[in-house]
């Protein structure tokens, strides 16, 4: 990819990214709601923070959120909220696009 023009390079990173995000999957054992509880949305996010975009696979079932990873940079594998405690979801601007969401609990 280094000999290649910009946008080519740029789209060919982008396609191996993709693909190497795609052969992930969410661990379904993190699930907390038991036997009921079912995936709803199962979709590749970007978490946002004041230091560094972390992207990880969002899961969102009949009894809670969850955010897993793809890097090993945090603490904990993976992040669950129960739906119970979510007061609102607002629209959020990032990178001057209207693509982000923020629980405003």
């Amino acid at each position: 990819a280094a000999r290649l023009p910009k946008d080519e390079a740029d789209a060919t990173v982008k396609g191996l990214v993709e693909e190497r995000e795609a052969q992930y999957s969410f661990d379904l054992m993190w699930l907390s709601g038991g036997l009921g509880e079912k995936v709803k949305m199962d979709v590749v996010v970007t978490h946002v923070s004041p230091l560094q975009p972390l992207r990880g696979r969002l899961v969102i079932s009949t009894t809670g959120l969850y955010f897993q990873p793809f890097s090993n940079v945090t603490a904990r594998p993976f992040c669950a909220l129960e739906r119970r405690v979510v007061g609102k979801v607002l629209p959020r601007r990032f990178m001057f696009k209207q693509v982000g969401i923020e629980d405003a609990a």
